[in-house]
């Protein structure tokens, strides 16, 4: 594991250390949590190539949505049965 010392600049840009920028590309995508008031979590993304896919997925939680508000529960379950289907289309 590296760790290292990022800083915000004033314009809002995340600045990462150099040992953590040389093993991931500039453009590079991320999802960021915030846990609580001091821990921010980034997490590495491969969004779809395909806009269908994103399109199937926002289909299917707004259909989520008409019912009820779509809670942080469903919202992972999504995510885990989304995965899921991916790995059973890689492995055909």
């Amino acid at each position: 594991m590296t760790v290292g010392v990022a800083q915000i600049t004033a314009e809002g840009y995340i600045v990462l250390p150099s040992e953590i920028m040389d093993k991931i590309g500039e453009m590079d995508k991320f999802l960021v949590f915030q846990r609580d008031n001091d821990t921010i979590l980034l997490k590495k993304i491969h969004p779809p190539s395909s806009p269908k896919r994103l399109s199937e997925i926002a289909d299917r939680l707004a259909a989520l949505n008409e019912v009820a508000p779509i809670t942080p529960d469903e919202v992972e379950a999504e995510i885990r049965a989304y995965r899921a289907k991916k790995r059973v289309r890689g492995c055909e």
